[in-house]
């Protein structure tokens, strides 16, 4: 099931990824349809980790174009009020987000650095439903090997673009915009996925069972209560 997709079709979000056809199904009306581009991408919580650096420009163009798709985005400096503990806040944040983005720069990944803490907060309680942004040429930034398995968004090149000037920056924007975009509708579905994992693989105690065995007078092998 996912959190974010529903059926174009019938609107259900009862929706399953059918990974041998390589398409989407819809459980009630089993509809098919081969991006989930073709679905309608329900509003999500996302929170964006940035350094505090001059790429923030950036960032906040890109939050300008998600908050314009309709998702709600958590930035620090929209969030945490004067008095707040900001490191409450952070976590607050994270643990309610549906998702997260990672901006990676030599500021950000930094060790020790709060953009540390935040990605690993969200690999532990987001189940990885994290997609990083690499703002600066790779040689530069030295992203933590937990995140090695996901495939970053390279907009390394934001400067040079924004040098163009307009029409040719605001298009550019415009296409890595649409491009995260799409991350976030084909990964929609990723975090429900493992929280469905979670609960499948978790073991039972047999506490429980053996009480109502005991309870209904069941006769048995004395040693074994």
């Amino acid at each position: 099931m996912s959190e974010a997709l529903v059926c174009p079709h019938c609107g259900t979000p009862e929706i399953t990824y059918k990974k041998k056809a390589e398409q989407w199904e819809c459980d009630d009306c089993e509809t098919r349809f081969d991006a989930p581009s073709e679905a309608r991408l329900r509003p999500q919580r996302i929170f964006l980790s940035y350094g505090h650096d001059d790429n923030t420009p950036l960032v906040l163009l890109l939050r300008e174009r998600l908050e314009a798709a309709g998702h709600s985005i958590w930035v620090d400096q929209t969030h945490i009020r004067a008095g707040d503990d900001w490191r409450l806040a952070i976590k607050k944040g994270l643990l309610e987000s549906d998702r997260v983005l990672s901006f990676l720069s030599k500021h950000s990944t930094r060790d020790p650095g709060v953009c540390l803490d935040e990605i690993g907060i969200a690999l532990a309680h987001r189940h990885g439903a994290i997609a990083t942004l690499l703002v600066e040429p790779v040689q530069q930034v030295k992203p933590p090997p937990s995140l090695s398995h996901i495939q970053y968004l390279d907009l390394s090149e934001w400067r040079h673009e924004r040098e163009q000037g307009e029409p040719s920056w605001t298009a550019w924007v415009d296409a890595q915009a649409a491009i995260l975009l799409d991350i976030i509708a084909r990964n929609a579905g990723f975090a429900g996925e493992m929280d469905e994992l979670q609960r499948l693989l978790t073991p039972h105690t047999q506490g429980g069972r053996l009480g109502t065995l005991v309870e209904r007078e069941f006769v048995g092998r004395d040693w074994l209560f």
